[in-house]
């Protein structure tokens, strides 16, 4: 797959960066000059024609009730945990996990749109269809009902949200994002300079904007990321390179920006930070540019970012530091890389009840796998979900962890799946 989420050029990256805790103007950044800003004129400087979270295969398999993989499905299984995407035809793919973390596809007939998907609060998923088939013409958000009761099946809410009938474009820098709450939606228009805040109904699932949306309250906003509380939302500016930091309102959905906001990357403008995520504990913050992460500490009180020591943390060579998950024991980070073909996995210990800070490298890491597409840790378990492959990027692979010291055991063989980013949600 030659189109990545992470298309910053390749520079000569400093093994250290200065991380800046003043604000800073949103113009302005201090000690040098914004050269060639990205253009908001509908179709970006930067076009990509594929998403890149996805890479449809030549032929998929589906079962007769609407599933996919190795075509068979089943209607007796029982998870506690489901795991989501689609297939290539919009087909919503769900696969149960089992207590060791392997993967049964259920039989499921939902459709849907391939696009990005996202879990809500362990209720709702919803699919950004960003390229509508006639007669529709404009890009929407499909949204289902998560069964429970150990079943995963998903139903549709009745809704297929709409964007408003001004022109809206989407495209590979568009992203979903949900509060972990469960009160409100997200959808970053990197190429408009938007972010869309919908209101969830906490019956329904259906989607209402916000009055006020979108906000064109930062420049660049590519992707998001929501406290663990819901109180704040921050949003890195890959132009600019700063970090953008709101307090949300859970009821009417407003986004207020701090009042020491924004925070400067410290990768600074040769390495500005786009894919942004932060730890289960909501005290550190880690964002990925175009060869490091970047760890700041988390105010969770002032939603304040504050400075890691050693930070930005360097990548093994070559490797273009793209998506990445925290283990569920919050111990371990795996980062996948955005080259095609690129190294694998790479992993590092986390100073989790410390200070946040990235340790040497795992055993073993990086873990080899040419294309890697998406990541996902097991919220229950001590396995990472890796969508790629060597030779086609849209087979599941299920890595174990090691849990005394983090490395990854490869899986033997990979069958399952997928055509769009994954997701999981808790179906007790």
């Amino acid at each position: 797959m030659s189109l990545l989420l992470l298309v910053v050029a390749a520079l000569t990256v400093s093994s250290c960066g200065s991380f800046v805790c003043n604000p800073v103007a949103s113009a302005v950044v201090t000690g040098s000059a914004i050269v060639n800003p990205v253009s908001h004129n509908g179709d970006e400087s930067r076009p990509a024609t594929v998403h890149p979270l996805l890479n449809p295969a030549a032929t998929q398999p589906t079962c007769s009730t609407g599933g996919g993989g190795n075509n068979k499905c089943s209607s007796t299984d029982t998870p506690t945990q489901v795991m989501y995407s689609v297939d290539s035809t919009g087909a919503i793919l769900a696969y149960g996990i089992d207590s060791t973390g392997n993967l049964t596809l259920l039989c499921n007939t939902a459709k849907a749109a391939v696009g990005e998907l996202v879990v809500s609060n362990n209720k709702f998923l919803y699919v950004l269809n960003e390229t509508p088939v006639a007669p529709s013409t404009q890009p929407s958000i499909i949204g289902f009902i998560i069964g429970h009761g150990n079943t995963g099946t998903v139903t549709s809410n009745g809704q297929s949200f709409t964007f408003a009938a001004a022109p809206e474009k989407l495209d590979a820098f568009t992203h979903l994002e949900a509060d972990p709450t469960g009160h409100l939606l997200f959808v970053t228009n990197f190429t408009q300079g938007k972010i869309h805040v919908f209101l969830i109904n906490q019956g329904a699932g259906t989607l209402t904007e916000a009055t006020g949306s979108p906000f064109s309250v930062v420049p660049d906003p590519d992707f998001l990321a929501v406290s663990s509380d819901g109180k704040f939302a921050y949003v890195p500016d890959a132009v600019t390179a700063q970090i953008h930091v709101f307090s949300l309102n859970a009821v009417t959905g407003a986004m207020t920006e701090t009042p020491n906001s924004p925070f400067i990357d410290d990768g600074g403008l040769a390495n500005p930070g786009r894919f942004i995520a932060i730890h289960a504990n909501g005290k550190f913050l880690y964002t990925t540019d175009s060869s490091q992460i970047s760890a700041y500490s988390v105010n969770t009180l002032t939603g304040d970012l504050g400075a890691v020591l050693g930070s930005p943390f360097n990548m093994p060579a070559n490797m273009l530091p793209n998506f990445f998950a925290i283990d569920s024991t919050g111990k371990f980070l795996y980062v996948i890389d955005g080259n095609d073909p690129g190294i694998g996995i790479a992993g590092f210990p986390i100073d989790s009840t410390g200070t946040g800070a990235l340790q040497a490298q795992v055993p073993g890491s990086p873990f080899a796998l040419s294309i890697t597409n998406s990541i996902v840790s097991n919220p229950l378990g001590a396995q990472v979900y890796v969508l790629g492959g060597n030779t086609a990027g849209n087979l599941i692979n299920i890595f174990a962890i090691t849990t005394a010291t983090g490395a990854l055991v490869p899986p033997t063989s990979a069958t399952l799946t997928a055509e769009s980013n994954l997701v999981i949600s808790n179906v007790q």
